[in-house]
């Protein structure tokens, strides 16, 4: 039992050092992740491998055993291998402002669209993260810059290119939306709107905005 707890402490002592957690809070987060080790089928080495990255890429200590919980469950169930599933989901999380609570909500929406298009959930995940900051700013939702992600990554469309192309076109958009005069015009015009609704919609809802826009580049002769 010694041996056994020392070789616990010695897993936990990286998820000590990043976190900088002490006391009470350090002895919860502990807890927290020997308890996932009854639940998931992986070793506390792993979980705490796991924690130790998700405080690298600055998951709130509170946080930390539900983000642990979630990579294990999304590696284990996809093409991803726990280091990358970490740095990715984290790194994801942290450009789209994903709470904690919605972590889970994260992960099963890549594995969604890694299930019903002809992408990988890997592929997914790295374009997610190429195109987050450009979908964030641009209004996107986590959840829409993933299905856009697997859009791109099923055309087979490289992730360093989509994320040029996108912040391209979102500045375009952002520009017409707010100056007006005939860049906007072109853009409603395009997207089957008049000017102030095509405004009105990318203001409130960018994605709608956005898919009536592609819509009306494919119908151009």
């Amino acid at each position: 039992a010694i041996a056994f707890n020392v070789k616990f402490d010695k897993a936990f002592s990286s998820v000590r050092r990043t976190t900088l957690a002490t006391g009470e809070d350090l002895e919860s987060l502990r807890s927290d992740l020997v308890d996932l080790t009854t639940e998931i089928p992986t070793t506390f080495a792993a979980i705490t491998n796991i924690g130790t990255i998700g405080a690298q890429l600055d998951v709130a200590n509170e946080d930390l055993a539900k983000f642990t919980e979630v990579v294990s469950m999304f590696s284990a169930t996809t093409n991803v291998s726990v280091d990358e599933a970490a740095t990715g989901l984290g790194r994801l999380a942290q450009l789209t402002h994903t709470a904690g609570t919605d972590y889970e909500n994260l992960g099963s929406a890549i594995y969604q669209v890694g299930v019903t298009s002809v992408a990988t959930e890997q592929e997914i995940l790295n374009m997610a993260s190429e195109i987050a900051t450009s979908g964030d700013l641009a209004g996107l939702a986590n959840y829409q810059i993933i299905a856009l992600a697997g859009t791109l990554s099923s055309l087979g469309v490289q992730p360093e290119a989509a994320r040029g192309s996108l912040m391209r076109i979102f500045n375009v958009i952002t520009t017409g939306a707010e100056n007006g005069g005939k860049s906007l015009q072109e853009l409603a015009k395009i997207s089957g709107m008049t000017a102030d609704q095509f405004k009105r919609t990318w203001e409130s809802d960018s994605q709608t905005a956005l898919s009536a826009f592609v819509r009306g580049l494919s119908e151009m002769q």
